[in-house]
């Protein structure tokens, strides 16, 4: 297993959803009121989001999208609020498609290549070119040092 670095995630809605719920703050009365977005029962990263921003965390009504590409079009359309890497969420919030709900609270997420002791050339190849990007596009963390 290589550490590849760290992933910033940013909690997002669209702007109608965020003035539909949240047009008195985000708090977690606010949330616990609001639909979220997540890929599968295993993703935590709304409550890592939630006790980063208030020490706690509440039950929430979850729409579950196990794509990507589903996902971040469930924030756009304002089906739910969720986190999406800060990197491919800039874009929207910048155009005003998407609203931060705490600009300056990210959850920060190690990521992990994995392959076998006797991968092929072509895994290792790959392995190195996804190692390289990495490096240019993702944060150190404690697992990979500058």
């Amino acid at each position: 297993i290589i550490s590849l670095g760290s992933m910033d995630y940013v909690a997002v809605a669209s702007p109608e959803l965020y003035q539909a719920h949240f047009s008195d703050g985000v708090s977690l009365d606010a949330l616990r009121s609001c639909v979220s977005v997540a890929f599968n029962r295993k993703d935590t990263i709304q409550d890592q989001w939630m006790a980063l921003c208030f020490g706690a965390t509440v039950p929430l009504s979850i729409h579950y999208v196990p794509s990507y590409e589903g996902y971040l079009s469930c924030c756009l359309n304002g089906a739910g609020w969720g986190l999406v890497p800060s990197i491919a969420g800039s874009p929207y919030i910048r155009r005003g498609e998407l609203v931060e709900l705490s600009p300056d609270k990210k959850v920060s997420v190690a990521l992990h290549w994995q392959a076998g002791m006797q991968s092929s050339e072509i895994l290792s190849r790959l392995g190195t070119l996804v190692l390289d990007v990495a490096r240019e596009h993702l944060a150190p963390d404690r697992f990979r040092p500058t």
